[in-house]
Protein backbone atom coordinates (compact mmCIF):
# COMPACT_ATOMS: atom_id res chain seq x y z
CA UNK A 1 0.00 0.00 0.00
CA UNK A 2 1.32 3.48 -0.76
CA UNK A 3 1.88 5.78 2.07
CA UNK A 4 2.59 9.82 1.90
CA UNK A 5 6.16 8.65 3.53
CA UNK A 6 6.41 6.89 0.14
CA UNK A 7 5.88 9.35 -1.91
CA UNK A 8 7.91 12.32 0.08
CA UNK A 9 10.79 9.41 -0.38
CA UNK A 10 10.02 9.16 -4.10
CA UNK A 11 10.43 13.28 -4.52
CA UNK A 12 12.77 13.83 -2.39
CA UNK A 13 15.12 10.96 -3.65
CA UNK A 14 15.28 12.53 -6.99
CA UNK A 15 15.91 16.26 -6.21
CA UNK A 16 12.01 17.33 -5.96
CA UNK A 17 11.39 20.24 -4.97
CA UNK A 18 8.13 20.74 -5.71
CA UNK A 19 5.33 21.15 -2.48
CA UNK A 20 3.18 19.40 -4.50
CA UNK A 21 4.97 16.24 -4.39
CA UNK A 22 6.42 16.67 -0.80
CA UNK A 23 4.25 18.91 1.41
CA UNK A 24 0.59 16.97 2.41
CA UNK A 25 -0.75 20.31 3.94
CA UNK A 26 0.15 22.03 0.53
CA UNK A 27 -0.97 19.71 -1.83
CA UNK A 28 -4.72 19.52 -0.02
CA UNK A 29 -4.93 22.72 -1.84
CA UNK A 30 -4.48 21.45 -5.32
CA UNK A 31 -6.71 20.11 -8.05
CA UNK A 32 -5.60 16.48 -6.73
CA UNK A 33 -6.70 17.30 -3.00
CA UNK A 34 -4.22 15.03 -1.78
CA UNK A 35 -0.13 14.32 -2.23
CA UNK A 36 0.43 12.46 -5.39
CA UNK A 37 3.59 10.89 -6.60
CA UNK A 38 6.21 12.87 -8.29
CA UNK A 39 6.52 10.81 -11.94
CA UNK A 40 9.61 8.84 -10.73
CA UNK A 41 10.96 5.76 -12.22
CA UNK A 42 11.10 3.77 -9.30
CA UNK A 43 7.25 3.24 -9.09
CA UNK A 44 6.81 2.00 -12.15
CA UNK A 45 8.92 -0.53 -12.78
CA UNK A 46 8.39 -3.62 -13.75
CA UNK A 47 9.76 -7.09 -14.15
CA UNK A 48 10.24 -7.83 -17.94
CA UNK A 49 11.47 -11.02 -19.79
CA UNK A 50 15.08 -12.26 -20.22
CA UNK A 51 16.61 -14.89 -22.40
CA UNK A 52 18.83 -17.41 -20.75
CA UNK A 53 20.25 -15.71 -16.98
CA UNK A 54 23.38 -17.07 -17.77
CA UNK A 55 26.36 -14.41 -18.47
CA UNK A 56 28.94 -17.04 -19.14
CA UNK A 57 29.30 -18.89 -22.16
CA UNK A 58 27.56 -22.13 -22.83
CA UNK A 59 28.53 -24.73 -26.32
CA UNK A 60 30.41 -21.95 -27.49
CA UNK A 61 27.73 -18.92 -27.17
CA UNK A 62 29.47 -15.35 -25.48
CA UNK A 63 26.70 -13.60 -24.22
CA UNK A 64 28.99 -10.12 -24.59
CA UNK A 65 26.80 -7.99 -22.81
CA UNK A 66 24.16 -9.18 -20.49
CA UNK A 67 21.11 -6.91 -20.29
CA UNK A 68 22.17 -3.79 -21.21
CA UNK A 69 20.36 -1.07 -23.72
CA UNK A 70 17.95 -1.09 -20.94
CA UNK A 71 15.15 1.68 -21.76
CA UNK A 72 11.19 2.85 -20.68
CA UNK A 73 8.31 4.09 -22.26
CA UNK A 74 5.97 5.30 -19.40
CA UNK A 75 2.46 6.51 -19.65
CA UNK A 76 0.94 8.26 -16.70
CA UNK A 77 -2.80 7.85 -16.61
CA UNK A 78 -3.28 8.88 -13.43
CA UNK A 79 -1.64 10.13 -10.76
CA UNK A 80 -0.64 7.48 -7.76
CA UNK A 81 -1.91 8.66 -4.61
CA UNK A 82 -1.59 7.51 -0.78
CA UNK A 83 -3.83 5.05 0.73
CA UNK A 84 -3.96 2.46 -2.51
CA UNK A 85 -2.59 -0.80 -2.96
CA UNK A 86 -0.81 -1.13 -6.53
CA UNK A 87 0.83 -3.88 -8.03
CA UNK A 88 2.35 -5.08 -11.28
CA UNK A 89 1.32 -6.96 -14.17
CA UNK A 90 3.19 -7.88 -17.71
CA UNK A 91 0.82 -8.00 -20.50
CA UNK A 92 2.75 -9.38 -22.73
CA UNK A 93 6.39 -9.68 -24.36
CA UNK A 94 8.20 -9.52 -27.40
CA UNK A 95 11.57 -10.65 -28.78
CA UNK A 96 12.92 -8.54 -31.80
CA UNK A 97 16.32 -9.84 -33.34
CA UNK A 98 18.39 -6.47 -34.26
CA UNK A 99 21.06 -8.08 -36.30
CA UNK A 100 22.41 -5.87 -39.05
CA UNK A 101 21.14 -7.49 -42.48
CA UNK A 102 24.74 -6.99 -44.43
CA UNK A 103 25.86 -9.20 -41.73
CA UNK A 104 27.36 -8.90 -38.24
CA UNK A 105 29.91 -10.34 -35.94
CA UNK A 106 27.59 -10.27 -32.80
CA UNK A 107 23.55 -10.86 -32.79
CA UNK A 108 21.88 -8.35 -30.90
CA UNK A 109 18.43 -9.46 -29.38
CA UNK A 110 15.64 -7.13 -28.27
CA UNK A 111 13.34 -8.57 -25.87
CA UNK A 112 10.74 -5.99 -24.62
CA UNK A 113 7.85 -6.74 -21.97
CA UNK A 114 4.67 -4.53 -21.52
CA UNK A 115 2.75 -4.08 -18.38
CA UNK A 116 1.28 -1.94 -16.25
CA UNK A 117 0.62 -0.51 -12.38
CA UNK A 118 -3.02 -1.21 -11.45
CA UNK A 119 -5.11 -1.02 -8.23
CA UNK A 120 -7.07 -3.81 -6.64
CA UNK A 121 -9.97 -2.64 -9.08
CA UNK A 122 -7.80 -3.30 -11.55
CA UNK A 123 -7.69 0.18 -12.65
CA UNK A 124 -4.40 1.23 -15.00
CA UNK A 125 -2.51 4.54 -13.39
CA UNK A 126 0.50 3.78 -15.20
CA UNK A 127 1.26 2.03 -18.58
CA UNK A 128 4.69 1.07 -19.34
CA UNK A 129 7.37 -0.46 -21.97
CA UNK A 130 10.37 -2.07 -20.05
CA UNK A 131 13.20 -3.78 -22.69
CA UNK A 132 16.46 -4.37 -22.83
CA UNK A 133 19.29 -5.68 -25.69
CA UNK A 134 21.36 -8.41 -25.12
CA UNK A 135 24.03 -9.10 -27.78
CA UNK A 136 25.61 -12.94 -28.46
CA UNK A 137 28.14 -13.90 -30.31
CA UNK A 138 29.50 -17.16 -31.30
CA UNK A 139 33.28 -18.36 -30.10
CA UNK A 140 35.39 -20.00 -32.79
CA UNK A 141 38.05 -21.06 -29.90
CA UNK A 142 36.24 -21.87 -26.81
CA UNK A 143 39.30 -21.98 -24.71
CA UNK A 144 38.66 -18.18 -24.57
CA UNK A 145 35.39 -18.61 -22.64
CA UNK A 146 37.17 -17.66 -19.54
CA UNK A 147 38.21 -14.34 -20.65
CA UNK A 148 34.28 -12.94 -20.93
CA UNK A 149 32.56 -13.13 -17.65
CA UNK A 150 34.93 -10.33 -16.71
CA UNK A 151 35.32 -8.69 -19.60
CA UNK A 152 32.34 -6.40 -18.35
CA UNK A 153 34.89 -5.23 -15.48
CA UNK A 154 37.48 -4.03 -18.19
CA UNK A 155 34.92 -2.79 -20.11
CA UNK A 156 33.87 -0.61 -17.05
CA UNK A 157 37.04 0.16 -15.93
CA UNK A 158 38.56 1.34 -19.71
CA UNK A 159 35.69 3.77 -20.11
CA UNK A 160 36.33 5.01 -16.68
CA UNK A 161 39.97 6.68 -17.30
CA UNK A 162 37.92 9.44 -19.50
CA UNK A 163 38.92 12.75 -18.78
CA UNK A 164 37.33 13.86 -15.72
CA UNK A 165 35.76 17.71 -15.43
CA UNK A 166 37.77 19.46 -12.93
CA UNK A 167 35.32 21.72 -10.73
CA UNK A 168 36.49 25.13 -10.10
CA UNK A 169 34.66 28.20 -8.48
CA UNK A 170 33.32 29.31 -12.01
CA UNK A 171 31.19 26.15 -12.09
CA UNK A 172 29.88 26.39 -8.85
CA UNK A 173 28.96 30.21 -9.31
CA UNK A 174 27.67 28.47 -12.76
CA UNK A 175 25.35 26.14 -10.50
CA UNK A 176 24.05 28.45 -8.10
CA UNK A 177 22.84 30.75 -10.67
CA UNK A 178 20.17 28.24 -12.22
CA UNK A 179 19.35 27.10 -8.98
CA UNK A 180 18.51 31.12 -7.79
CA UNK A 181 16.38 30.69 -11.44
CA UNK A 182 14.81 27.51 -11.22
CA UNK A 183 11.01 28.26 -10.85
CA UNK A 184 8.15 25.85 -9.74
CA UNK A 185 4.94 27.26 -11.18
CA UNK A 186 2.65 25.81 -8.54
CA UNK A 187 -0.47 27.11 -8.26
CA UNK A 188 0.20 30.23 -10.72
CA UNK A 189 -2.27 28.21 -14.02
CA UNK A 190 -0.03 27.48 -16.84
CA UNK A 191 -3.11 27.10 -19.45
CA UNK A 192 -2.58 24.90 -23.02
CA UNK A 193 -3.40 28.13 -25.39
CA UNK A 194 -1.09 30.27 -23.76
CA UNK A 195 2.11 27.96 -24.77
CA UNK A 196 4.21 28.42 -27.54
CA UNK A 197 5.87 26.14 -29.66
CA UNK A 198 9.46 26.41 -29.35
CA UNK A 199 9.73 27.77 -25.89
CA UNK A 200 12.32 26.58 -23.59
CA UNK A 201 11.59 25.86 -19.66
CA UNK A 202 13.66 27.32 -16.93
CA UNK A 203 16.93 24.69 -16.56
CA UNK A 204 17.48 22.57 -13.61
CA UNK A 205 21.03 21.53 -12.10
CA UNK A 206 21.57 18.50 -10.40
CA UNK A 207 25.21 17.60 -9.21
CA UNK A 208 27.81 16.98 -9.06
CA UNK A 209 26.91 13.19 -8.73
CA UNK A 210 28.82 11.44 -6.90
CA UNK A 211 29.25 7.93 -5.86
CA UNK A 212 27.47 9.02 -2.28
CA UNK A 213 24.28 9.77 -4.50
CA UNK A 214 23.91 6.50 -6.30
CA UNK A 215 24.29 4.63 -3.09
CA UNK A 216 21.54 6.40 -1.52
CA UNK A 217 19.37 6.76 -4.87
CA UNK A 218 19.96 2.65 -6.19
CA UNK A 219 21.22 1.03 -2.33
CA UNK A 220 23.05 -2.20 -2.41
CA UNK A 221 23.03 -5.53 -1.83
CA UNK A 222 25.37 -8.64 -0.27
CA UNK A 223 25.80 -11.97 -2.19
CA UNK A 224 24.88 -14.59 0.38
CA UNK A 225 27.16 -17.55 0.76
CA UNK A 226 24.77 -20.20 -2.11
CA UNK A 227 25.59 -17.44 -4.44
CA UNK A 228 29.32 -17.70 -3.71
CA UNK A 229 29.18 -21.59 -3.59
CA UNK A 230 27.61 -21.50 -7.20
CA UNK A 231 30.16 -21.47 -9.57
CA UNK A 232 27.53 -20.77 -12.32
CA UNK A 233 26.57 -17.64 -10.14
CA UNK A 234 30.07 -16.60 -9.81
CA UNK A 235 30.70 -16.66 -13.88
CA UNK A 236 28.58 -13.58 -14.02
CA UNK A 237 29.89 -11.67 -11.76
CA UNK A 238 32.73 -9.06 -11.58
CA UNK A 239 36.05 -9.85 -9.54
CA UNK A 240 37.82 -6.47 -8.15
CA UNK A 241 41.76 -6.42 -7.41
CA UNK A 242 41.15 -7.86 -3.68
CA UNK A 243 39.67 -11.43 -5.38
CA UNK A 244 36.63 -10.47 -4.09
CA UNK A 245 33.37 -11.05 -6.03
CA UNK A 246 30.55 -8.52 -6.69
CA UNK A 247 27.89 -8.46 -8.81
CA UNK A 248 28.28 -6.15 -12.19
CA UNK A 249 26.14 -3.38 -10.31
CA UNK A 250 29.57 -2.80 -8.23
CA UNK A 251 30.30 -0.54 -11.64
CA UNK A 252 27.80 2.03 -9.91
CA UNK A 253 28.42 2.07 -6.62
CA UNK A 254 31.98 3.53 -6.44
CA UNK A 255 35.75 3.72 -7.69
CA UNK A 256 37.09 1.72 -4.86
CA UNK A 257 35.85 -1.08 -7.12
CA UNK A 258 37.65 -0.30 -10.24
CA UNK A 259 40.67 1.22 -8.81
CA UNK A 260 41.90 4.62 -10.75
CA UNK A 261 38.14 4.44 -12.88
CA UNK A 262 35.36 6.52 -11.89
CA UNK A 263 32.25 4.64 -11.28
CA UNK A 264 29.59 4.77 -14.42
CA UNK A 265 26.15 6.11 -14.02
CA UNK A 266 22.94 3.60 -14.08
CA UNK A 267 21.26 3.97 -17.63
CA UNK A 268 18.72 6.28 -16.19
CA UNK A 269 20.64 8.02 -14.00
CA UNK A 270 20.32 11.71 -15.72
CA UNK A 271 16.68 10.79 -16.28
CA UNK A 272 16.34 10.66 -12.92
CA UNK A 273 17.45 14.51 -11.78
CA UNK A 274 16.43 16.21 -14.81
CA UNK A 275 12.40 15.38 -15.02
CA UNK A 276 11.53 18.08 -12.45
CA UNK A 277 12.26 20.76 -15.65
CA UNK A 278 8.91 19.60 -16.44
CA UNK A 279 7.05 19.13 -13.44
CA UNK A 280 8.30 22.28 -12.40
CA UNK A 281 7.40 24.55 -15.79
CA UNK A 282 3.16 22.41 -16.32
CA UNK A 283 2.69 23.72 -12.13
CA UNK A 284 -0.05 21.91 -10.06
CA UNK A 285 -2.89 21.69 -12.74
CA UNK A 286 -0.74 20.26 -14.88
CA UNK A 287 0.27 16.30 -15.68
CA UNK A 288 3.20 14.22 -17.06
CA UNK A 289 1.39 11.60 -19.32
CA UNK A 290 4.73 10.39 -21.67
CA UNK A 291 8.08 10.16 -20.36
CA UNK A 292 10.35 7.84 -21.82
CA UNK A 293 14.54 8.10 -21.69
CA UNK A 294 17.48 6.84 -23.41
CA UNK A 295 21.56 7.01 -23.17
CA UNK A 296 24.35 6.64 -25.32
CA UNK A 297 26.19 2.81 -24.28
CA UNK A 298 29.62 2.15 -23.07
CA UNK A 299 29.67 -1.36 -24.84
CA UNK A 300 30.94 -0.74 -28.68
CA UNK A 301 28.73 -3.39 -30.21
CA UNK A 302 25.60 -1.29 -29.20
CA UNK A 303 26.56 2.17 -30.13
CA UNK A 304 25.37 3.77 -32.75
CA UNK A 305 22.11 6.74 -33.14
CA UNK A 306 19.55 6.03 -30.88
CA UNK A 307 15.57 7.29 -31.82
CA UNK A 308 16.44 10.47 -29.92
CA UNK A 309 17.77 12.41 -32.97
CA UNK A 310 14.09 12.38 -33.97
CA UNK A 311 13.37 14.50 -30.58
CA UNK A 312 16.52 16.74 -31.19
CA UNK A 313 15.53 17.58 -35.17
CA UNK A 314 12.29 19.25 -33.66
CA UNK A 315 14.80 21.61 -31.45
CA UNK A 316 16.02 24.54 -33.51
CA UNK A 317 19.55 24.42 -32.74
CA UNK A 318 19.79 21.11 -31.68
CA UNK A 319 19.32 19.49 -35.20
CA UNK A 320 21.49 15.89 -35.53
CA UNK A 321 22.10 15.87 -31.81
CA UNK A 322 22.08 12.99 -30.10
CA UNK A 323 23.17 11.17 -26.61
CA UNK A 324 27.09 11.78 -26.53
CA UNK A 325 28.29 10.29 -23.63
CA UNK A 326 27.45 7.90 -20.81
CA UNK A 327 27.25 9.90 -17.52
CA UNK A 328 29.68 9.13 -15.33
CA UNK A 329 30.65 10.06 -11.41
CA UNK A 330 31.51 13.39 -11.26
CA UNK A 331 29.45 15.05 -14.01
CA UNK A 332 26.65 17.52 -13.41
CA UNK A 333 23.26 16.93 -15.10
CA UNK A 334 21.55 20.46 -16.59
CA UNK A 335 17.77 19.80 -17.10
CA UNK A 336 16.86 21.61 -20.67
CA UNK A 337 13.11 21.34 -22.14
CA UNK A 338 12.11 22.43 -25.09
CA UNK A 339 8.36 22.63 -26.02
CA UNK A 340 8.29 20.91 -29.87
CA UNK A 341 4.48 20.61 -30.35
CA UNK A 342 0.99 20.62 -28.93
CA UNK A 343 -2.60 18.81 -29.70
CA UNK A 344 -5.36 17.66 -28.34
CA UNK A 345 -4.96 13.82 -28.72
CA UNK A 346 -8.39 11.51 -28.90
CA UNK A 347 -9.22 11.72 -25.68
CA UNK A 348 -9.77 15.79 -26.00
CA UNK A 349 -6.79 16.29 -23.68
CA UNK A 350 -4.72 19.53 -24.58
CA UNK A 351 -0.97 17.96 -24.83
CA UNK A 352 2.46 19.26 -25.23
CA UNK A 353 5.13 17.45 -26.54
CA UNK A 354 8.81 18.12 -25.02
CA UNK A 355 11.99 17.26 -25.81
CA UNK A 356 13.70 17.22 -22.21
CA UNK A 357 17.31 16.16 -22.09
CA UNK A 358 20.70 16.23 -19.47
CA UNK A 359 24.02 18.47 -20.33
CA UNK A 360 26.79 18.45 -18.85
CA UNK A 361 28.48 21.75 -17.58
CA UNK A 362 30.70 21.08 -20.99
CA UNK A 363 27.66 20.79 -22.71
CA UNK A 364 27.84 16.81 -24.29
CA UNK A 365 24.24 15.32 -23.73
CA UNK A 366 23.99 12.79 -21.41
CA UNK A 367 19.97 11.74 -21.23
CA UNK A 368 17.38 12.25 -23.86
CA UNK A 369 13.70 12.24 -22.71
CA UNK A 370 10.92 12.30 -25.09
CA UNK A 371 8.00 13.39 -22.66
CA UNK A 372 4.39 14.59 -23.02
CA UNK A 373 2.30 16.90 -20.75
CA UNK A 374 -1.41 17.44 -20.43
CA UNK A 375 -2.69 21.20 -19.39
CA UNK A 376 -6.01 22.67 -18.74
CA UNK A 377 -7.55 24.56 -21.27
CA UNK A 378 -9.01 27.91 -21.21
CA UNK A 379 -12.85 27.57 -19.78
CA UNK A 380 -12.08 24.24 -18.13
CA UNK A 381 -12.69 23.80 -14.20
Amino acid sequence: TMTEDMLRGFAFANNQYNPLFTDPDYAKQTRWGQLIAAPCIECTDIQFPSLPDNTGVWDGIARFVPGKGLDHEVNFVRPLVAGKHYHSVNYYDTVEDLTDPNGSTVRPIRIAGYGALIDDLGQEYVKIRHSTVEIYGILKDKSQAADYPSDLGKTIQAKSFEPVHQYTDEDYARMIEIWKNEYVRGKDTLYWEDVQVGYEAPKTCSGPITYMDMIYWYGARPLTRQQLMDSKTLETMYRDHLGNYLFETSIHLGTRNHPQGRMVWYNDTGAKTIYRTITNFIGNKGRVSKFSWRFFPFFKEMQGPTDATEMFNKVPGMEGRDCERHGSEGDTCIGRAVVTDKYVNDRGEHCIEIALWAETLDGEIVQACASEAVLPAHGEG
